[in-house]
Order: C-alpha cells, then structure tokens, then sequence
C-alpha cells in the first residue's frame, strides 16, 4: 500500500489511498513528496525548488512551517516571500533521504546545470556540470504542532556549488543511481518521482481542460481525483525542460537513472546596484556635484583657534590651523563637538608625526546630494530620529527620502597637478566613521592623492540614536568636582553651576559618539536581514554617487578640490572593504582599489570571527530573537561566558536554519555576486593573516574568486620599500598575505606584527609600526604602478 502523492504545492486538493505495487515500496528511498510537505508543513520535496515560486508573480510563495515562531513567521512572509528567486552564493541546496546515506556513494552521482541565463535557455550540447561540494547530515522535521519539542530527525544531504551562481537563472539539480544507503543498498526514487520524470506526460489534458489522457492509477471521474492528475501535470510541465536539458548534455545517463531531479530560479542579484540597468536604483543617482565646499578649519574652527595659539611652548602655539585641527583630531578629542585640551594636542602631535600630517595642505568639507531608499521605521527612543530599514522592494524600490551627506576632503600640501590630483574614496570599517580617513590621509598626501570619506549608513554622522539608558553608558551624568550625581543630562546645560555633564568611561563626551558607544544606536547590522542587506546595498550607492560627484570637480574645481576624473580609487579597510569589492565593480568611474581585511559571504564573516563585540552581540540578537537558546554575553572580552564563548551555538537547529536564510537574502549585497566585474579591473587584496575580526577564509575565497593565487609579503624594516608581490607584474590584481614576523635579535630586525587595524592603527611596538608601514607602502604603490 502506498499513497500517491503528487500534488504540487500550489494546487493541491487532497490525495486519498492509491493502491500500486507493494514491492515498489521495498529499500531506501530518496524523498519527493510535495502534497506532504504542503499537508504537514513540513519539507518532503528538495530545496530550494521552483514549487515554492510563484509562476504568476515571479515571487516566492513559501506557506507557513509546522512549530514556525513570531520570528521565522515575520522572516518568511515580510523578507523571503518579497524575494523572486532562491540564493546564488554558497546556496546549500538539501534533499532528504528515508536512510542513512554512504557519503562516498555520492561522488559521481550528482549533477547541476545551469539551464537559463537570465531568462535566456543554454545549449545542453556545450553544457558543464557545475562543480558542488556535498555533505552528509541530517536536518530537524517538525510534523507535530502540540509536540515542538520532539522534532523527527530525518537523513539528508547538503549539495553546495563552489562558484556564485548567476542571477534571474534556472538550474537543475539531479541525483542519479549508484547512491547507496550506510548498509549498501541502493536508494531508489519515489513512485511519484518515476511519474514525474517519465518521457511523456502522464496526464494528457486538452485546449478546453479535459482529461483526454491518463497513464496512472487516479480516475479523473472523482472530482479530488482530477485535482491530482491536473496537479500531477503541472507538476511533470514544470521538471521536463531539467529532464530534457539532461538527457541532452553529453555523455547523459538514461532518463531512468535519476532518481530525483529539482530546478530552481535564482534571485535578482546585481541589478538593482548596475548603473547601466534602466531604472535601477544605480541608474537613477544625480550626477551633481559636490555642495557648499569648505574648509573646515575656516568655518568650524574658530572656538579651538584659541588653544592653537596659547603660548605654552614647546607644544603651542600652533600658527598652521590645518595642522591643529589634525593634531587635536587625532589626539583624542573631537574638536568639531567637544572641547579640547593641551594633552590631546601633545597625544596628537606624535601621532601626526607618523601619520605624516604635515603633508596635508587642507582639511575640507562638504554635503553630497544623494537618493535615500531604505524606508523609515519608528524609533524606541522617544523624539529619536527614524532608523533606516529595508527597501520597499528588494528589485523596485521607491525613493524613500533625499539625503546630504557630510563628506570629508584632504588636500595635499603641493599644488594639484594640471590634471587635478588624483583621488582616493577611502572606505572605514565597522563601527568607525569617515574621520578614520586621517589615518592614512598624510601618506596619501606625501604621494600625491586628494582623499575623501563619507559615513556609511548608521555610522558616524548617520548613527541613529536609539537608547538614553543611563544603565548602558547612554545618557550622561552632571557632577561637580568629578563626582556625577543623579541628574541626567546630554549637554552642560542641563546641569548646575560649576557642574559638567559626561559619560564614564566615555571619555566623557555627550551624547556618547557611536564610534564608542555602538549600543546606543541602531546597528548596521542585525537580526532584520532586509534592513542589513539594504543598508549595505545604500551604503553602496553612496560610494557610485560620491564617485559621480568628485569627477564633476575637474578643471573647474570643487572648492579647493580639483580632481583628476581619470585617476578616481578605492581603498577599503574591514567593513570598507567587504562593500567595497561591490562598489568598485558597480561605480565605473572607479578605476583602481585596494581591498585590505575584507573578504566575500557575509555569512562566513559572521560565522567565523574571533571579534567577542561583534559574535556577541549578534547571538544575543539571536537569543532575544528566539532563533538561538542559551545565556547572553557577560560583556567581558577577556573572560567571556554566555552561549557566544564558544562555538556549540553554530550546531543548533535555529541557527543552522538562520544561517541558509542570511546567505540567501543578504546575496544582492553580497561581493562574491559582483567579483568578476570587480577583477575587471586593477585591485590589491590584502589580508592579515591569522585576522581576528574578518576571517582569512572570506578573503581566501575572495581571492579565489579574482582568480587569484596568494604571496607573502617581503619583511618591512624601516624605508618604504614595496615588497615584490606587489612590484613583479605591476599591471596585474594582486593578493598578499601579511604574516607576522618575529624579531631576529642577529639581523637586529625588530619583527613585524600585523593585526586587523594594521593599515591604520599600529600595534604596540616597533614591530607594530613597521607592520603599519608594509601595509601602507604596499597599498599606495600598488596604486601608483596603476595610474
């Protein structure tokens, strides 16, 4: 006895007892059962699958999961179901089996082909199976809705392809005879599939929907019978153009030896960011230039010109504005909100020494123009601005708002070349801003390149203020005498006579910067993948529109500026550069880049770094999300305890389900989806070796995307000499990996050591400030061999 079960998900009306051959039954079997999976609301059917697409609207269909929470319901009908197609980098693709299976039985029994592109068919006689990795395991099946705590454990295989797939293309997966169970016996497919798969349709129905045609055991002449022949139909339409592809590539097996096959259409990727697709979001950006253009030392200055001449030498007085607004900058203080004091000019004045501050001739600002289009959702924070979300739609979003964005120029010291300089777009990392561009600018400078930053969403500038908690160092205390009281307060207004109002531990600023104090603010990212994606995807629209507005700044001139639109780079570090290997390949008037710690699969990021503030705080989301259960984050770095301190969570359900979600819905943001039009052009992927923050194995495999293979860098020991990775084959993109070195008490090498921050934060030492230099000197070279 066996139930005939060969609805498709979209039309199914009920499927009662169909008596066939009991022996048809016998052996393992791999699982097609789509009226089952659609009865319980649980997965009987490979995944991701075209029967969960909607064939009238392109979007996705998904129905709700047996034991699904709040949560996974939201995701699921808010995110998912706004999507037209399934995943295309690192999509774990998983079918499920009713026995253990012989992982080594899998090899050479597995097959995928691309069978469109972007709409388009491909020729099945040229055709080549995508290489894919498989993994044996098993998933979780909730079939119970009063018994979610007693999940079926169910035998299944994760196939993976090793290259990004295309976007708004089908593929067909096969798995073919030879596969066996961990006993030795051969898996078979389901009698539903053997009717699937067959030549011809079973069921032959004509212009008017009469059944005139039927090879099963069904009778059309019961009415819920009929329903399944039309669905069974629907069904065999639906898999015969994959049949059909692979009985015609070369060297096919026979039709009858796959035991189950499966398409799917993958989602709309690179679009939405690509300027040359007509109505694009990309291709709507103004091209205007830059507005108000100014120096910052002429019009925000004037309350700190007063310390910057006070006669206490040796330190002051300082006569060069310019150079006072650098020292104070990077001497801790923040001269265009706070006050500053003689110690930060003293801290600053040694760092600008090794930044080579005295190379820049001018600090500018400006406001850039640009189309806002995530939309805008309430705030927690009463009176708080509202924080940025996801697009209205993730392929056709409308305009949400106008923005003016603070942008930050740095001029160098020499008069512009008759070409105008060239110029830099310097990307900053998580959690940081645009003023991390003084870093790195003085070196740009010495070598003859403008540098210009902007906030990236939710940084900076843009931060979204969300908590006034004073428990979470987010709101300020007015004391007297350094002793706070109870009174809480953002500015010394709102505190007595004689009293200050600040943050412990905060360096005493208010409102607490979001540069320290993330918590008080909307991340970036989040448990709401929508909004991360598109934050992402906005920040990168910015980065093409600051593009556009800095080659309008040539013989004319921006202010101060004058830019040679021939000559416009990228240079990312950490966050800046995990965005920017989508920017760069999506903004053409960006010629060359300098990727250093990014990498490609923010899924891999996440998953993978040793950075406590950012697994953390991601699997405390999780834990108030419900998707993970265990104790939050005790918040200490050096002895962590909660779920977070190790990595167990990785091996549960919810997380294993969120991880698939995040890859497929952050896929449109996602730099492995733009490498090759970023390998177009001259780009220099750096990557420090043993990173605690982005793991090596998302620059690896960006890497590997370029095409790439690795080479060490040379030791660093003082004079800026470039290593030779860098000058062999200038003209060619460049992957370096940068090793710490220890020091050799013989040769008197003092070591280098590189950390995440490296390219502009040294770590303690001589050995750390060499290591600063390598990654430096590297960078700019590589941009200057590549005019």
């Amino acid at each position: 006895m066996k139930k005939l079960l060969a609805c498709a998900l979209v039309a199914m009306a009920g499927c009662p007892d169909v008596d066939v051959d009991p022996d048809e039954t016998a052996g393992p079997v791999v699982e097609f059962d789509p009226a089952r999976s659609l009865a319980t609301g649980a997965r009987f059917i490979p995944f991701p699958n075209d029967l969960a697409r909607d064939p009238a609207t392109g979007k996705l269909n998904l129905g709700p999961q047996t034991c699904e929470n709040d949560t996974a319901k939201a995701t699921r009908e808010a995110i998912l179901n706004k999507l037209d197609g399934f995943g295309t980098y690192e999509t774990a693709m998983q079918v499920t089996f009713s026995a253990e299976v012989d992982e080594a039985s899998l090899a050479g029994n597995i097959v995928m082909y691309q069978l469109t592109n972007a709409g388009q068919p491909n020729d099945p006689g040229s055709a080549v199976s995508i290489p894919v990795v498989v993994r044996k395991g098993t998933t979780l099946r909730f079939l119970d809705k009063d018994h979610c705590d007693a999940p079926e454990t169910v035998h299944a295989v994760a196939i993976i392809p090793m290259i990004p797939l295309k976007q708004k293309s089908t593929y067909f997966v096969a798995l073919e005879k030879g596969i066996k169970d961990a006993t030795g016996k051969e898996f078979t497919g389901t009698f539903t599939w053997g009717l699937v798969a067959s030549a011809n349709d079973p069921v032959t129905i004509d212009e008017h929907g009469v059944i005139v045609g039927n090879r099963t055991p069904l009778d059309p002449a019961d009415e819920a019978q009929r329903a399944q022949l039309l669905a069974l139909d629907q069904l065999w339409k639906l898999h015969a153009p994959g049949m059909q592809f692979l009985t015609a590539v070369p060297n096919a097996r026979p039709r009858t030896d796959v035991l189950v096959g499966f398409q799917f259409t993958t989602q709309t990727t690179t679009d939405p960011l690509d300027q040359s697709v007509t109505g694009s979001p990309a291709n709507l950006l103004p091209a205007a230039g830059l507005l108000q253009v100014t120096p910052i030392t002429d019009s925000k200055f004037g309350p700190y010109a007063a310390l910057c001449a006070a006669p206490t030498p040796p330190t002051l007085p300082e006569p060069d504005p310019t150079q006072c607004f650098l020292k104070l900058a990077l001497g801790g203080c923040s001269p265009l909100t706070t006050g500053c004091t003689e110690a930060n000019f003293v801290a600053g004045s040694g760092v600008c020494q090794a930044a080579a501050c005295n190379q820049i001739g001018a600090v500018i600002g400006a406001g850039l123009g640009q189309l806002g289009f995530q939309t805008l959702g309430p705030n927690p924070l009463a009176g708080g601005s509202m924080i940025p979300g996801a697009w209205s739609d993730p392929v056709h979003p409308e305009m949400q708002s106008s923005l003016a964005l603070e942008t930050l120029i740095t001029i160098p010291a020499t008069a512009a070349p008759a070409g105008g300089y060239p110029t830099v777009i310097f990307g900053h990392g998580l959690g940081s801003s645009k003023e991390a561009l003084f870093a790195i600018a003085g070196n740009l400078a010495a070598n003859g390149y403008a540098a210009v930053a902007i906030d990236f969403s939710a940084h900076g500038s843009r931060a979204v203020r969300t908590s006034k908690d004073a428990a979470l160092g987010c709101i300020g205390r007015c004391a007297l005498g350094g002793t706070p009281n109870s009174t809480e307060c953002d500015t010394v207004a709102q505190c007595g006579m004689n009293e200050t109002c600040g943050v412990a531990g905060m360096s005493n600023t208010v409102p607490p910067a979001p540069t320290s104090a993330p918590q008080c603010y909307a991340p970036f990212l989040s448990t709401n993948l929508a909004a991360t994606r598109d934050g992402i995807r906005q920040t990168v629209l910015d980065i093409q529109r600051l593009a556009k507005a800095l080659k309008t700044c040539g013989a004319a001139g921006c202010g101060g500026l004058k830019v040679d639109p021939t000559k416009i780079y990228y240079m990312g570090q950490s966050l800046g550069s995990l965005i920017g290997t989508t920017a760069v390949g999506t903004a053409p008037e960006i010629k060359d880049a300098v990727l250093n710690v990014g990498g490609v699969g923010w899924a891999d990021v996440l998953e993978n770094t040793q950075n406590l503030t950012i697994r953390c705080t991601l699997i405390d989301s999780l834990i108030d999300a419900q998707i993970l259960s265990g104790p939050k984050w005790n918040g200490d770095a050096s002895a962590p305890t909660g779920l977070c301190a190790t990595d167990a969570w990785k091996a549960q359900p919810g997380y294993q389900t969120f991880s698939a979600t995040l890859r497929w819905v952050i896929d449109p943001a996602d730099g492995a989806n733009f490498a090759a039009m970023t390998a177009q052009k001259r780009v220099l992927i750096q990557e420090v070796v043993n990173d605690q923050v982005v793991p090596n194995v998302a620059t690896d495999r960006q890497g590997a995307l370029f095409g790439l293979m690795p080479a060490n860098a040379d030791p660093f020991v003082g004079t800026p000499v470039p290593s030779a990775a860098i000058t062999a084959m200038p003209n060619s993109n460049k992957f370096v990996k940068y090793p710490n070195l220890p020091a050799d008490a013989g040769t008197m090498f003092p070591g280098n050591t590189f950390e995440h921050a490296s390219l502009l934060r040294p770590s303690e030492g001589t050995a750390g400030r060499l290591g600063t230099g390598r990654l430096q000197t590297d960078a700019i070279t590589f941009l200057r061999l590549n005019p």
